[in-house]
């Protein structure tokens, strides 16, 4: 079973980043991306910090609690190298020395979308949608395995849903 994930690990990376250094603009596209990306995504804290403040709150313990506990824990016992560091094949458009999995940007990414979502569902849905866009451009950068995006995006999405259930009707 663990060969199988690893291939879809292996085949997804290899359609996603085989299409990078073929068109100059959307290496363009996918560098600035990942560039300006976390900007964004701090844009969606400011906006949450000036207009609604509990959100503001929620945002961020999610993601104090998924990036700084959870993703640092996991990355304390389980070192996974990046793919341009063991595939040969892989196009790093950038590089990135410490471990991948989970991926700490789709973690970030992910638990403010989260928060957005249950505090107003048309706010989470674009913001999800950009979280994935963000997401997908570091596999096309050859920083991330999908399964790297994936844990990360799990892990803000379940930060932030527990704190919801757990402390919602005083965060949202």
């Amino acid at each position: 079973m663990k060969e199988y994930f690893s291939s879809v690990d292996k085949n997804l990376l290899d359609l996603i980043n085989g299409l990078s250094e073929r068109w100059g603009f959307l290496d363009q596209i996918f560098l600035k991306a990942n560039e300006y990306g976390v900007y964004l995504f701090a844009g969606f804290l400011i906006f949450a910090l000036v207009r609604h403040r509990r959100l503001f709150f929620y945002a961020l313990c999610s993601l104090t609690l998924s990036r700084l506990a959870i993703v640092e824990g996991i990355r304390w016992f389980y070192k996974r190298p990046r793919p341009a560091t063991v595939l040969d094949e892989v196009n790093a458009l950038i590089s990135v020395t410490n471990p991948a999995f989970p991926s700490g940007h789709a973690v970030f990414y992910f638990a403010i979308a989260s928060a957005f979502y249950f505090y107003d569902k048309r706010l989470g849905y674009i913001a999800f949608a950009l979280a994935a866009f963000l997401s997908i451009a570091r596999i096309y950068l050859g920083v991330h395995y999908p399964s790297d995006i994936v844990a990360g995006a799990a892990i803000g999405f379940g930060a932030s849903y527990l704190l919801n259930r757990l402390l919602g009707r005083y965060l949202v």
